[in-house]
């Protein structure tokens, strides 16, 4: 059994804006001298990940690919309820409600 790793290259993830996003980079895989494939080890986007990349010991809530894997859901579950509000009644109140949960939630670019 022989697997080699080469590292093609280094992606660093929202390097434009203030948020941090994971890090990978791109290897080919040889099994037995045999050409396998492309693979992408990437950081796993885990609470610890985001505690090392912004050097806090604050607690994150994060969401990944549809489920809650760190944290709880109490801030998910408000933005979401108060998106439906706005949805099922356009108000000025519900898009203001709405809006403070998007300005929050939505990574924001970096101005300068």
């Amino acid at each position: 059994l022989i697997a080699a790793s080469m590292p093609a290259a280094s992606r660093p993830h929202g390097s434009s804006t203030r948020y941090s996003c994971a890090i990978g980079t791109i290897g080919t895989v040889y099994f037995n001298g045999s050409f396998k494939g492309m693979y992408s080890p990437t950081e796993r986007v885990r609470s610890k990940m985001f505690k090392q990349h912004y050097r806090t010991d604050n607690d994150f809530d994060v969401r990944y690919i549809g489920e809650q894997v760190d944290g709880d859901t109490v801030f998910w579950n408000a933005m979401v309820a108060a998106l439906n509000a706005h949805n099922s009644n356009p108000t000025a109140a519900n898009y203001a409600a709405a809006l403070n949960y998007i300005d929050d939630w939505v990574p924001q670019p970096r101005k300068g």
